[in-house]
C-alpha cells in the first residue's frame, strides 16, 4: 500500500494558483493523478532575449513522494515551450509529512511552499535567468559535447530516441546557439506525453544555458541567484 502524504496535491496546487495569482500570472498547466503535481506557470515578467523573441518568467512545482520542489520556469512565446531552469538557479526542495501528522504542520509545508513560488516570482530571479538565456544565444553549441551527458539523466531506453528528436530539431531551428540547443530540447517536450518525461526533459532543455562558462554579472544585480552550472 503506497504511503500517503501530505499535504495532498490539491492543496499544493491551490496553494501555488493563489501565490501565482497574487503576483499577477497565471497557472499554465497542471497535471495530478493524485499522486504527483506537475504545474507550471506564467507571470508577467518578460525579456525579448532576441528580436522578435520573447521569453517570459514563471514558477513550476511539482510533487512526487515525500517532497515537493519549486523552481524557476521560462516560456518562449514565438514556439510555445517552456523550460524549467533548476539547473540554473537552485531549486527549492520542501519535505511533505505522513498522514496522521498533526494540522498545524501540514500548514507549515504549505506556507514554506507559498513562501518559495513568491520568491521565485521575483523579478530579479527572472532577470538572472533571462541574463543567462542572452549569454546561451551568442554562445556557440557542440551538440556532441554538450548534449550527450545531458542525455544520462532521460530513461536509457528511449536516448537514442531522444538524440534522434533534439537532433533533427536542432537542425531544423538553424540556431547553432546554446539557446538554439535548448529550444530543440524543449521542442521534443513539448510532443512527449508522458508527463513525468516532458518534465524531465523540460529540465533537460532548461539546465543547456547553465553550461556556459564563464558567466559573471556586474555589481548590484541578482547575481547571488545564480549557480555556476
Amino acid at each position: 500500500m503506497a504511503l500517503i502524504m501530505l499535504p495532498s496535491t490539491r492543496d499544493i496546487r491551490s496553494a501555488v494558483e493563489e501565490e501565482v495569482a497574487a503576483a499577477g500570472g497565471t497557472v499554465s498547466e497542471c497535471f495530478t493523478d493524485g499522486r504527483r503535481l506537475f504545474l507550471r506557470s506564467i507571470l508577467p515578467c518578460a525579456k525579448q532575449v532576441r528580436a522578435g523573441d520573447e521569453v517570459r518568467g514563471g514558477v513550476a512545482v511539482t510533487a512526487r513522494d515525500r517532497e515537493i520542489c519549486v523552481m524557476p520556469y521560462t516560456f518562449r512565446e514565438v514556439c510555445r515551450n517552456g523550460a524549467i531552469m533548476s539547473h540554473v538557479i537552485e531549486t527549492r526542495r520542501v519535505s511533505r509529512v505522513e498522514f496522521d501528522a498533526p494540522a498545524d504542520l501540514i500548514s507549515e509545508v504549505l506556507a514554506e511552499v507559498r513562501e518559495q513560488v513568491r520568491r521565485y516570482a521575483a523579478a530579479e530571479v527572472f532577470a538572472a535567468v533571462a541574463d543567462r538565456l542572452e549569454a546561451a544565444a551568442i554562445t556557440p553549441a557542440d551538440v556532441a559535447i554538450d548534449l550527450i551527458p545531458l542525455l544520462a539523466r532521460l530513461p536509457q531506453d528511449r536516448s537514442e530516441e531522444f538524440a534522434v528528436g533534439i537532433f533533427s530539431r536542432f537542425s531544423e531551428e538553424g540556431d547553432d546557439s546554446l539557446f538554439g540547443l535548448m529550444n530543440a530540447v524543449t521542442r521534443v517536450a513539448r510532443d512527449e506525453p508522458d508527463p513525468q518525461t516532458r518534465w524531465d526533459l523540460e529540465e533537460l532543455g532548461g539546465g543547456v544555458p547553465a553550461l556556459v562558462r564563464p558567466f559573471r554579472k556586474p555589481a548590484g544585480t541578482a547575481a547571488h541567484f545564480v549557480q555556476s552550472g
